[in-house]
Formats: structure tokens, C-alpha cells, sequence
């Protein structure tokens, strides 16, 4: 076998990461998520939405993302509610999040929840502390 080594100089050579960005493996496990809802259109998935407009309450904020985005009822359970933010959990299809997902402008966020957000229901039913 030739032992010429002479094109190894034009290999690119870089360094493998061990340590990963945990913001980029949290926005990538985000976007998988976004990628997965969109595979089933039809079906609500489970959302994190926020609203953080200026001098409004949190029915106010709920009212106010309903009205952006013509649906009946974003808002499930409230997980935050302070002077500066409101936000829901909720289910959705993926147009109404997707809808939600292009209204910056008027401070509403949206977010997938990922397997990583979710608490596995054996790690409530499962508890001594249920017992």
C-alpha cells in the first residue's frame, strides 16, 4: 500500500467540542421540536406562550393573544403572571403557534415544550410522597 501522505496538508482539521453549548443544544432541541409539531398539523401540541405587553393584566394578555391570532383560547393553565410578563401553558395546532411565533412585535412568545421541559408522569404517580 502507498504510504504518500503529501494531501494530508489539505485536510481541514478542527477541534471536537466535549463541553456543547448548552444554549445551542437547548435552540436545537427547540427547533426538533418545531420540526416535529409540523408533522402532525391537525393535532394540538403543548406550548409555553408569553405576552409581555406594557400596562395590561393577565386576562388582559390571554384576551390579547386570542385576538392576534383568531383563536379561542389560548390561555390554560397560568404558570407566570407579574407586572412585566404573563405566561400560559396551553395546547395548539401548529398555525395557531406558528401564528403566535411571528408576533414579536406585540410581545407575545411561543415555545414548544421539549421532552427535557416535561416531568414524566412516573415521577409524580411514582412518589412516595403520593403514597
Amino acid at each position: 500500500t502507498p504510504s504518500d501522505f503529501s494531501a494530508m496538508g489539505a485536510v481541514a482539521v478542527s477541534t471536537a467540542s466535549t463541553n456543547p453549548d448548552p444554549n445551542e443544544l437547548f435552540d436545537a432541541t427547540i427547533d426538533a421540536q418545531w420540526t416535529t409539531n409540523r408533522q402532525t398539523p391537525s393535532e394540538n401540541a403543548p406550548y409555553l406562550v408569553c405576552c409581555a405587553t406594557p400596562d395590561m393584566n393577565g386576562h388582559d394578555r390571554a384576551v390579547h393573544i386570542s385576538n392576534a391570532c383568531d383563536i379561542t383560547s389560548p390561555a390554560g393553565a397560568t404558570v407566570y403572571n407579574a407586572e412585566e410578563r404573563t405566561c400560559f401553558n396551553t395546547q395548539l395546532t401548529i398555525n395557531a403557534a406558528e401564528c403566535m411565533a411571528t408576533l414579536e412585535e406585540l410581545n407575545i412568545q411561543v415555545t414548544p415544550y421539549t421532552p427535557w421541559m416535561k416531568v414524566p408522569r412516573e415521577a409524580v404517580t411514582g412518589s412516595p410522597l403520593l403514597s
